[in-house]
């Protein structure tokens, strides 16, 4: 089929859906970073920075050496973290400081933009099977990404922000299974505490808590279930996963397991230890993989645990409408409504997409014409995997895995590089951030952290936390 052939298709079923159903409009602080390395100045060999007060002023704040002073950090710490994966540093003990211009921005950006989230779910469940192949989603999800339930639309998501200027790009929304949960909810106040800086995530963790009991008692009532057994999972190997699904259940006093543990018997239920399993709760655990799980004797028990939740004999966190929306090619979506003004999108909506959303498109086409640098990213993708740069058709950069390389890819507009310094366990690096942004409920603006790449390199696994504060002092 051709580009336009499949063009007419999609808007044609576009065109057929919405008018089928009208939808209701309803630092360490000598490795702070100020706003784009404003403020920094190199104070020695050893690497260390200031930060620039308000007065203009250079205020030094630690001689300590910086490998001693960040294990001595994160071993005080009193719940389990990873601060080194695979014996590399992940966790930095740097603090970066944005304005509060920006940080109003990104709050400002997330309650634009969550409408245009839920409107597109609406939309995209009354399409045909072929038009969400043509999206992407794998065949065997198509039924179970229809569902609605009682549960929230998305528990907790996390949008990837960049910026031009002071404006918020969104680059992607990982709905499904985002991680960064306990970087930001909880690792980020105690490193604000450790250098007397403003806390900007203070009292999210407590909203976190909150949002994800009224997830599970959304799930309760789908479930018909007075004391039904509830389990968060997660793949045990995984240090990372494991130790957030830890946290998480923690937080909402529930018991966890490791995923490997989990016995499915097609047509009755999910068990575990003996026990049905009534809700399941796997923030770390992608649908688009369980779609794919096979077990070694060639079961599909993907499909096996998709049919389960079809069947109502299990009910699972993030709700299906999670896995709806981390489709990157949503994005492309909303770009294609916006140009053509239809009306499924108030003007409001379209305001928002054009504003904080960059350009993006079904087809390299469409980027090629412009000359214009753009990403090439799987819908699916994640960690920066085999994620390109490109002018036309030259690739200037591209990530060195490929694991997803086979899989429908989005072009999407470039945004600049957001360039700072950090000070590492291997010294001091220029490189950029990415700035990751919670929301819960998919209504409120939440946790706000980032994400290091040495240079101006493509984010992926190898990325670096590093808390957020603002540029305002305590009081």
């Amino acid at each position: 089929m051709s580009r336009s052939q499949k063009v007419q298709r999609l808007k044609a079923s576009l065109a057929h859906s919405v008018q089928a159903h009208e939808v209701q409009d309803s630092v360490r602080l000598d490795s702070v970073a100020v706003d784009n390395q404003q403020g920094l100045e190199n104070a020695s060999s050893q690497g260390h920075f200031y930060l620039k007060g308000d007065d203009g002023k250079m205020e030094k704040t630690s001689e300590n050496n910086y490998t001693e002073e960040r294990t001595d950090f994160y071993n005080g710490l009193t719940t389990p973290f990873w601060a080194d994966l695979d014996n590399v540093e992940y966790a930095t003990l740097n603090v970066h400081a944005l304005s509060q211009k920006k940080l109003h921005a990104i709050e400002e950006a997330i309650l634009a933009i969550t409408p245009v989230f839920k409107r597109t779910a609406e939309l995209v469940r009354l399409l045909p099977d072929e038009m969400l192949i043509q999206l992407g989603y794998p065949q065997e999800t198509l039924s179970y990404l229809k569902l609605q339930k009682n549960v929230m639309e998305n528990t907790i998501g996390r949008f990837d922000v960049m910026f031009d200027g002071d404006t918020p790009k969104i680059i992607e929304f990982n709905a499904d299974t985002p991680t960064f949960i306990k970087e930001l909810f909880h690792i980020s106040g105690e490193l604000s505490s450790h250098f007397s800086v403003q806390n900007i995530n203070k009292g999210e963790e407590k909203m976190l808590k909150n949002y994800m009991e009224k997830a599970i008692e959304g799930a309760i009532q789908d479930s018909g279930k007075q004391a039904p057994h509830i389990l968060f999972v997660a793949n045990q190997p995984s240090k990372e996963d494991y130790l957030t699904i830890q946290y998480l259940a923690n937080l909402v006093d529930c018991p966890y397991a490791p995923i490997e543990e989990l016995e499915i018997v097609p047509g009755v239920g999910l068990f575990h230890d003996g026990r049905q399993v009534d809700i399941l709760y796997r923030q770390t655990w992608a649908m688009e993989i369980i779609a794919q799980e096979v077990s070694p004797e060639g079961e599909r028990i993907g499909h096996q645990l998709i049919e389960l939740i079809e069947q109502k004999l299990l009910e699972v966190i993030n709700p299906p409408a999670s896995f709806l929306l981390q489709n990157k090619m949503l994005l492309a979506l909303m770009w294609q409504l916006t140009e053509e003004d239809n009306p499924v999108y108030t003007s409001e909506m379209k305001e928002a997409i054009k504003r904080y959303i960059p350009k993006s498109y079904f087809f390299e086409e469409d980027m090629e014409d412009t000359n214009a640098p753009y990403i090439q990213k799987p819908i699916f993708g994640r960690e920066g995997n085999s994620v390109s740069l490109l002018t036309g058709k030259e690739v200037l950069v591209s990530a060195p895995e490929t694991d997803f390389q086979r899989m429908p890819q989005l072009c999407q507009e470039y945004v600049p590089s957001y360039m700072t310094t950090i000070e590492t366990n291997d010294g001091v690096k220029n490189g950029n951030l990415v700035f990751g942004a919670f929301v819960l409920g998919l209504e409120h603006p939440s946790a706000i952290g980032a994400r290091f790449t040495a240079g101006e390199g493509i984010t992926g696994n190898n990325a670096l936390f590093v808390a957020v504060t603002s540029e305002e002092r305590p009081l």
